[in-house]
């Protein structure tokens, strides 16, 4: 077990592993569900690794707009906002 963990870490950052133990956790207590190998859904390519990545490079969290609340072209997304 240790050795997963310490696989898991060193392939991905404390980081990335921290959130990927939370969506596990928050999952797997949420539904009841149970791995025969939770390393195995955790390493790369698993379906825990996939959605930690989507949440760290903030997926659904991107401001698009194009244009300030006055109408005219934004040269960033938080022009205009405060």
């Amino acid at each position: 077990m240790q050795s997963e963990i310490d696989k898991l870490k060193e392939d991905n950052g404390n980081e990335l592993f921290e959130i990927m133990l939370d969506i596990l956790d928050s999952y797997k207590g949420s539904s009841g569900k149970k791995y025969k190998s939770d390393f195995h859904t955790m390493k790369k390519g698993g379906w825990v690794h996939e959605k930690a990545k989507e949440k760290t490079q903030g997926k659904g969290n991107v401001d698009r707009r194009t244009k300030t609340k006055d109408g005219n072209p934004a040269t960033s997304p938080a022009e205009g906002m405060f």
